[in-house]
């Protein structure tokens, strides 16, 4: 159900038009881009650190024509960076899912507290050697997959939009938000309570592979 929420500032990425592919949260207007900063914390991160870090306060730009590139170096939220996906399922209420496609290691970062554990966010950060520079986010989803059909069918009606947002039947028989933006694409996967986003440079990263490895979850 669409309406205000208690998360984060940072979980209040939109789904509309003109977008650039990271939407993390619910659908709640125009789109917008996040990017943040993380803590480095190596190799492991007590929880002293972690409540310790900065609370999530990202920096967000809205796609459009004129808006400034992507800076796919930045990490997509605020938080601390861990030593592995296992430490991070820790900090986490889900378990985390990685794509089986990607071969190489990520760095992890976590939203830390004193967030609540139901409002943190999972960032992985990717340079793989197929599919390039991307991004995946995981949380507790705050939508589902009503609302993302039914903002795949505005942009259907949408000269602006013109069917950039689509959704396609994954291998799963899951549905997945297929998002062909202008600085990006991605997709949203919703598996259960969590919801996945899988976003790379649109110069890069095609409709078709992004698909692929959400195949792979």
């Amino acid at each position: 159900m669409l309406g205000p929420s208690t998360v984060p500032t940072v979980f209040l990425a939109r789904l509309n038009r003109r977008r650039t592919g990271l939407v993390i949260g619910g659908l709640f207007g125009s789109a917008l881009i996040i990017s943040g900063c993380a803590e480095r914390v190596r190799p492991s991160a007590p929880r002293e650190a972690l409540s310790a870090a900065p609370s999530p306060s990202p920096s967000i730009s809205p796609d459009f024509g004129d808006s400034p590139p992507i800076d796919w170096t930045v990490p997509p939220i605020s938080g601390v960076e861990l030593a592995s996906i296992e430490e991070a399922s820790s900090y986490l209420p889900f378990q985390p899912l990685v794509p089986s496609g990607l071969s190489s290691v990520p760095t992890v970062i976590v939203t830390p507290d004193p967030v609540p554990m139901e409002e943190r966010i999972l960032a992985l950060m990717y340079s793989d050697a197929e599919y390039g520079t991307l991004y995946l986010t995981e949380a507790i989803s705050q939508t589902n997959y009503e609302e993302l059909r039914e903002l795949a069918a505005s942009c259907a009606e949408d000269p602006v939009c013109n069917g950039a947002d689509s959704i396609v039947k994954l291998q799963s028989g899951l549905d997945g938000l297929l998002i062909a933006g202008s600085k990006a694409t991605s997709i949203v996967v919703l598996l259960g309570e969590v919801r996945i986003d899988i976003v790379g440079p649109a110069d890069s990263l095609s409709p078709d592979e992004v698909i692929a490895l959400a195949n792979t979850l």
